[in-house]
């Protein structure tokens, strides 16, 4: 065997590369995690410009005794002096994500109601702005401005973020603008935690206040990789902060600017949680996922080769936690548009396209014949297809006996019921459960085609 002298240089030159080779490969792992960072300021020196304050001014509609509202949601004649109206001021961040077109990115909850939009850019200067539309569903709205010189904060992708993650969340905390706090990713993919109907949300430990809702979350790289929502705690405790998705709120939000409005649909797969007893029954080898649990006729669903009692455990190559979460990744497809499910079907894993469609899916009445002061009332859930689908949370009230309570308290056919004695209703289920509980006098709040209205019940 014959040895071959090689220069030391020539050596040290391809142990450099090979050093810059796997520093390259590791770099989105190092920055994500934040490996080596010793400060998030050049990155925050690009990112704080792209983050606005939001001051809005407007109106919303006082709940109303439930008897004196019309079944189109306006006032009767009988009690014309009530007050239907109340002045609002509030505000809260945003995000601009193109400087071109001025297009900022917000929370629904902070523009809901407004006539006046005041945007304060990083520099101070303040400039009207333009609703372009929002979306109660997901807390997603866009706001426009005009405005030269503007700077955007560049997406990232929320899909690949990991637990554990550092990220950085950029707002106006009680109107303090350009506040920056460090955290790290808690959780992903958390549902029922806040009002809205379709949660995926980022859980972070990064404290949010009041005014950081529609500002910036980004990662170690300054890439924007969700919108500031909500926070959840107990008095005296620190509360842990939600975050929506980028790519969830992208995908709502284009298609905002796009046409206004979201469109809603479906595969026609109708899901409810995963349960530990079914995992254990069905000797299943995971413990995540959505139970098919009825599938829409003339739907894409039905068309397939799946049937009731399977489990949708993926959408579009991710895992999903649970029913809530299958149905939130759904609702944030546009019409039209493909999405491919993981379904575990007689002992295996089957991939399959489906194509969400416009849906009218009939809920199935459920009543409660023990409850004496909701007698003759017939409830079914939300679902495509109904007026309210993706705007309010709640149960729908599909018929009133004639001469039942439920007719003299003075409940009309399609009202929502969103709240009992202040606790939000999900699902009939919900409602029934809340009133079995009750022993004294209670409240139950209504939506009546866009107005807020109420009845107090005695059991």
């Amino acid at each position: 065997m014959r040895l071959m002298k090689i220069p030391v240089a020539a050596v040290l030159l391809a142990s450099l590369a090979v050093i810059a080779l796997v520093w390259r490969s590791s770099e989105p792992n190092r920055f994500a995690s934040g490996e080596g960072i010793t400060s998030f300021a050049p990155m925050l020196e690009r990112v704080i410009p792209g983050v606005v304050s939001i001051k809005v001014a407007g109106t919303r509609k006082t709940p109303l005794p439930l008897a004196h509202v019309t079944s189109d949601g306006k006032l009767k004649a009988t009690a014309p002096d009530l007050l239907t109206e109340e002045m609002t001021v509030s505000g809260g961040s945003g995000t601009i994500i193109d400087a071109k077109r001025g297009l900022i990115y917000t929370n629904q909850h902070v523009i809901t109601n407004v006539s006046e939009v005041i945007v304060k850019l990083a520099n101070g200067h303040e400039v009207p702005g333009k609703v372009l539309g929002a979306d109660i569903g997901t807390d997603v709205a866009v706001v426009q401005i005009e405005a030269k010189n503007l700077t955007a904060v560049p997406f990232g992708n929320s899909d690949k973020l990991r637990v554990g993650d550092l990220i950085v969340i950029v707002g106006s905390p009680y109107g303090l603008a350009g506040t920056a706090k460090m955290g790290m990713v808690s959780a992903l993919m958390r549902s029922d935690v806040a009002p809205e109907i379709f949660e995926s949300f980022i859980q972070i430990d990064a404290v949010i206040n009041p005014g950081n809702s529609g500002g910036a979350m980004v990662n170690a790289r300054g890439e924007l990789n969700g919108v500031i929502a909500a926070s959840i705690g107990i008095a005296g405790e620190t509360a842990i902060g939600f975050v929506i998705p980028i790519n969830m709120a992208r995908s709502i939000a284009d298609q905002i600017v796009a046409g206004g409005i979201v469109r809603r649909g479906g595969t026609g797969f109708a899901v409810q949680p995963l349960t530990p007893e079914f995992v254990k029954k069905q000797k299943l080898p995971f413990a995540k996922g959505a139970v098919i649990m009825a599938i829409a006729p003339n739907s894409p669903a039905a068309k397939s080769i799946f049937k009731e009692w399977d489990v949708v455990v993926g959408v579009n190559g991710r895992p999903i936690e649970g029913s809530s979460d299958y149905t939130a990744r759904i609702a944030s497809i546009p019409v039209g548009k493909p999405v491919a499910l993981d379904i575990y079907s007689k002992g295996r894993l089957h991939k399959a396209k489906f194509i969400v469609t416009d849906l009218n899916v009939e809920p199935v009445p459920m009543s409660a014949v023990d409850l004496k002061s909701l007698e003759g009332l017939t409830l079914g859930m939300l679902l495509p297809g109904a007026a309210e689908y993706g705007k309010l949370r709640g149960a729908r009230v599909l018929a009133v006996a004639d001469n039942s309570s439920a007719s003299l308290l003075g409940f009309s056919v399609n009202d929502i019921i969103t709240k009992i004695d202040g606790n939000a209703v999900g699902a009939p289920e919900d409602a029934f459960a809340m009133v079995r509980a009750k022993t004294g006098q209670y409240r139950i709040d209504v939506n009546r085609n866009g107005q807020p209205a109420y009845v107090d019940v005695t059991p």
